[in-house]
């Protein structure tokens, strides 16, 4: 059974690290913490990139139930438009999943802003079928991208954890919730070295996939996404 140590209304569990450091630190260094069962529990923090050389997680207990310390005020805008999605786009596997859900299923928090903060006035799209967090640029992100060839547009996208360009897929999808500006073509992700690429077409009634040359244009721009592959539990 683990040790716990209550101070000023929290709760501490103290963590066994090799070094024997046993410091107490603010939990707005970890926003997210992943804990076992408080009951019996092995001391584990399960993102050892943020948190491997503290000694301690710090948590705090409402009514006997662990709950999570705050929420990094960073994700307090991606909360707000995740929350405003409808249910179609927050599905996963049959069933809505909320946002403390999802945060929760993030692998990397800080890796997942690092992508977001990449992105043109970012919004969450949707929970894709393979149970993936997509992020994306604001739709007017195009004006900010025009005139770069595919491949420059395609390298800088990728060059976040999880980055790339929008599918066509992706495009048809978005197209029917945002407007696009009816005057441009989007880059869509088509390989590398590929000659020609895949772009959708606003300028017609409805939007359409087609091939196009690579080359640099101001009628073409990108939008890039970033795709957070959650760990989702799959009822059986």
């Amino acid at each position: 059974m683990t040790n716990i140590v209550e101070e000023e209304g929290y709760k501490f569990i103290p963590v066994s690290t090799p070094d024997g450091i046993d410091d107490e630190v603010d939990d707005s260094f970890f926003p997210f913490i992943s804990i076992k069962d408080v009951r019996d529990l092995d001391p584990a923090v399960e993102d050892p990139d943020t948190l491997g050389q503290y000694s301690c997680a710090l948590i705090s207990v409402v009514e006997g139930e662990v709950a999570f310390p705050e929420e990094d005020p960073r994700l307090a805008p991606l909360k707000a438009k995740y929350e405003a999605l409808d249910g179609n786009d927050r599905n996963y596997n049959g069933r809505v999943l909320s946002w403390e859900e999802v945060v929760k299923a993030i692998p990397n928090v800080g890796q997942m802003l690092e992508g977001a903060s990449s992105l043109v006035n970012v919004e969450p799209y949707w929970i894709d079928e393979v149970g993936r967090l997509v992020l994306g640029d604001n739709s007017s992100a195009i004006f900010e991208r025009l005139n770069v060839d595919y491949a420059k547009s395609r390298n800088d996208a990728m060059r976040v954890p999880g980055g790339g360009l929008i599918t066509s897929k992706e495009v048809q999808r978005r197209a029917r919730k945002v407007q696009f500006d009816s005057s441009k073509m989007i880059w869509c992700e088509s390989g590398g070295n590929t000659d020609p690429v895949y772009v959708v077409d606003f300028r017609t009634k409805f939007p359409r996939s087609e091939m196009s040359s690579p080359k640099a244009s101001p009628k073409v721009g990108s939008i890039h996404v970033v795709r957070i592959q959650l760990n989702l539990s799959v009822p059986s």
